[in-house]
């Protein structure tokens, strides 16, 4: 996650810089004059006096033009921030379904009913995990991914997908009790 946030940092920094680059006074006077030609005269006069208001003329557009800019860079940046930190891809969520099936077939040799067949007293329930701490989604997928003592690592023979749904499969089931057909 402090990954993620350096990102947004440096995209905050970037489209502050990115919005004073496309500010009007930046656009070039050639390109409005030319677009102020073909719309006629009286546009021509608006085009030169919008290019001695933001070439500094006018001491109170320089100071109000920057503002707006960087306030478009802090909304577009707000946005990206959002969209990453808010909204999550649904082919991220977790299939519990798809956890059971990968419980079943790889982790119910010794965890069936969550029990557990080599330490009896690390079992896959709430409160051991508690007393462990284990009632994590990221430290059982890292458990899962890794082995640890006697439990082998699934993470080159596992995807990272189903590590996933397994690990929240877990999470679910030991907040249940384990009171499933597993």
């Amino acid at each position: 996650m402090s990954r993620l946030r350096s990102l947004l940092l440096v995209a905050v920094a970037s489209s502050l810089d990115l919005a004073s680059a496309f500010a009007p006074s930046a656009l070039g006077a050639a390109a409005r004059r030319s677009d102020a030609t073909v719309r006629g005269d009286a546009d021509a006069r608006s085009v030169e006096l919008e290019e001695s208001i933001t070439s500094g003329t006018s001491a109170e557009a320089s100071l109000v033009e920057p503002s707006a800019w960087r306030s478009l860079a802090l909304g577009m940046a707000l946005g990206v921030f959002a969209a990453f930190c808010v909204a999550r891809p649904a082919m991220a969520l977790p299939n519990l379904a798809k956890g059971e099936e990968i419980f079943l077939g790889n982790c119910a040799a010794c965890h069936a009913a969550g029990r557990n067949a080599v330490q009896p007293d690390k079992t896959l329930q709430k409160a051991a995990l508690e007393q462990y701490g284990m009632y994590d989604v990221d430290r059982i997928k890292y458990q899962v991914t890794n082995g640890k003592n006697a439990m082998p690592a699934f993470g080159e023979r596992v995807s990272s997908q189903d590590i996933d749904d397994v690990s929240n499969y877990i999470m679910v089931m030991a907040e249940k009790g384990w009171t499933s057909s597993s």
